[in-house]
């Protein structure tokens, strides 16, 4: 194990000094440094909040996040993702329109459907637990997260990198601060106030810090333009929609089938095993989207980032997950106090499958660049399949660590042959360009 390690230090040390001066790992640092920040700033608020808030108070944060996210990826049919691969600057201006635009239009027309839907309907269902006073606001929050997020992915291919570090630590900062206001004053449902609060604010502060301006030249052509990129609602969208649902079904499954406050245990340990994904990952998974897109169909400089990006998160986060696999059990009521044992368990158990699902997801928009969109919707239909099926086993057998360790082993497989055939469709395109 020591010669193992030795030879990973020497490895991660020649390849950063080959690669010290690319662009690459610049724009990877100016954005990790912003994520380091900012997430350093929501980390250190948790040790104190934990104390506050209880597991209960965390499970329905980890709801109304949920619904939040869902709603967010229905808006957007997945426009802002081609901003990225758009080569005019006008067409990147006329996608980010295209986002925003459908991200109000169908929030709009999803908020008069549940004014519309009867409570009767959610109780035939058993889903009145999910139902609360707090719905219509994670529905605009939802519409208000679409539009942050496209215009972030506008930032990440305009390289305005210190822009979205900025963005991202002026975040944190807001929701601690409420976060902390809520908590002392014994604010009931505070910390879904926090969020709601933040959200507002990040749109108001968005909107004047990048001026952003559409003349009405920009709307001539908007048609062609989504019709140019329709591939965006046939292909990218259904496997977003998988993929948000597979994420954060698994919240909702829990509290309908194990109760709120087991969910509040699992979500501290989701957020605990994030924890590499927010402070490395998201800045990656950004740079690497870009750099993978400009450098295909270039196949060996494309397979090359793909490497280099796999060794580098393996490298950097392979410590914090065998340490969570050891110690994950008294890890986490050390740091968030005794209530939070159960916790501590769930980390444990979900620290191989967090390790992994970092590798993949940090990299998989490959699959759109490669235009290869079925994967991807292929792929985020067996894991959603594999959670939902998982967590109902758990459920009849009444075991929730049953239904996970299941969910681990089989997503674990996925992901390996899934990033198996990544590798086989570069190295087979590789070869089709040296025959020609």
């Amino acid at each position: 194990m020591k010669n193992f390690y030795l030879f990973c230090t020497s490895s991660l040390l020649i390849y950063l000094k080959k690669v010290k001066s690319s662009f690459f790992l610049k724009d990877v640092y100016t954005l990790t440094i912003g994520t380091i920040i900012s997430q350093s700033i929501l980390i250190c608020t948790i040790p104190i909040l934990s104390r506050i808030f209880s597991p209960s108070d965390y499970g329905l944060l980890t709801i109304f996040n949920s619904v939040l996210v869902i709603v967010s990826q229905l808006t957007t049919l997945s426009y802002a993702q081609q901003i990225v691969l758009a080569k005019k600057n006008f067409e990147r201006q006329q996608l980010l329109l295209i986002s925003i635009l459908s991200s109000v239009g169908i929030g709009i027309i999803l908020l008069f459907f549940l004014f519309l839907i009867s409570s009767s309907y959610f109780k035939l269902f058993n889903f009145e637990v999910l139902i609360d006073w707090w719905i219509p606001f994670a529905f605009f929050g939802g519409i208000i997260l679409s539009n942050l997020v496209s215009i972030n992915l506008w930032l990440n291919k305009k390289s305005f990198y210190k822009k979205i570090a900025i963005l991202q630590v002026t975040q944190a900062l807001i929701l601690a601060f409420f976060s902390f206001v809520t908590g002392f004053l014994s604010i009931k449902n505070g910390l879904i106030f926090s969020q709601i609060f933040t959200l507002f604010i990040m749109l108001v502060i968005f909107i004047l810090f990048l001026k952003l301006k559409f003349k009405k030249y920009h709307f001539t052509g908007l048609a062609n333009t989504a019709k140019k990129y329709i591939n965006s609602i046939k292909f990218i969208y259904p496997g977003n929609i998988l993929d948000i649902f597979s994420s954060q079904l698994p919240f909702l499954l829990i509290t309908l089938w194990f109760g709120q406050q087991m969910t509040g245990h699992y979500r501290m340990a989701y957020s605990f095993l994030n924890l590499p994904a927010a402070l490395l990952g998201i800045g990656v998974a950004q740079i690497f989207y870009k750099r993978f897109s400009q450098a295909w169909p270039d196949t060996i400089a494309a397979k090359l980032i793909l490497k280099k990006t796999w060794l580098l998160l393996f490298l950097v986060s392979l410590p914090f997950f065998l340490i969570t696999v050891l110690a994950g059990e008294k890890i986490l009521p050390f740091l968030l106090g005794s209530s939070w044992k159960m916790a501590g368990n769930i980390a444990s158990t979900l620290s191989i499958l967090s390790f992994l699902s970092l590798l993949f997801s940090t990299t998989s928009t490959c699959f759109l660049t490669m235009r290869n969109e079925y994967l991807y919707s292929t792929y985020n239909f067996f894991v959603l399949f594999n959670r939902i099926s998982s967590l109902y086993i758990g459920y009849l057998q009444n075991d929730l660590f049953f239904a996970l360790k299941m969910l681990v082993v089989i997503e674990s497989i996925i992901i390996i042959i899934f990033q198996y055939i990544i590798l086989k469709k570069i190295n087979k395109k590789i070869l089709i360009n040296k025959k020609i």
